[in-house]
């Protein structure tokens, strides 16, 4: 593999023409989001950019159930009107995705951590992660190199939020850096368009 190539890792879970965009996603997701925003005060300025019609699925949602797409493109539509910085929005990131995970699973990614495992294991584990929250959408991970990878995600409606293209950065580092020293993940705005997310990842 030469410099620059990519070598297909964990290719998309559905060919091209059966790929359906994402149209339900777990709660609890929107619950760690919600707290994250609590912890900042900035909880009563997220209600008020909030549609109303949105606020009863939102504000009174129940972890553990599927909603529908449109609530969460809602729920970041808002948190976008707030104006978060970037890194403001990476460290957000960062506690939603320990939140969101339930207790098993983040005991189980903890438990392989020291026994000869990377994070080319975790990617292994991604569609699985991925389910568990979003019903619908799509990714792939391309490897670039012996410690970097590329992950490229399709059809996923909240992409087109400002905030959730520096929060999954957080997310992403939270999740890989159980399985390494350190772990550095950048956007690639170049493939980032519409519904489409990509990152790079480097680590040591």
């Amino acid at each position: 593999m030469g410099s620059g190539s990519l070598e297909v890792f964990v290719d998309f879970a559905h060919k091209e023409g059966d790929r359906r965009e994402s149209y339900e996603f777990r709660s609890s997701w929107l619950a760690a989001s919600l707290r994250a925003l609590r912890m900042r005060g900035m909880f009563d300025a997220y209600r008020a950019k909030l549609p109303p019609r949105y606020h009863a699925p939102i504000l009174e949602s129940v972890p553990g159930h599927w909603l529908p797409v449109d609530v969460a493109v809602a729920h970041y539509a808002a948190v976008d009107a707030l104006g978060i910085s970037p890194q403001t929005a990476f460290e957000m990131g960062r506690e939603v995705q320990e939140q969101a995970q339930s207790v098993m699973a983040h005991l189980t990614l903890r438990a392989s951590k020291g026994v000869g495992v990377t994070p080319w294991t975790i990617f292994r584990k991604l569609h699985m992660l991925w389910d568990r929250t979003w019903k619908g959408g799509d990714f792939a991970i391309y490897r670039s190199g012996p410690k970097e990878a590329e992950l490229v995600i399709v059809g996923w409606p909240v992409a087109r939020s400002a905030y959730v293209h520096h929060s999954m950065r957080g997310v992403l580092q939270g999740v890989t850096e159980l399985f390494c020293e350190r772990m550095y993940v950048r956007e690639l705005p170049q493939k980032s368009i519409g519904t489409s997310l990509a990152f790079r990842f480097a680590w040591a």
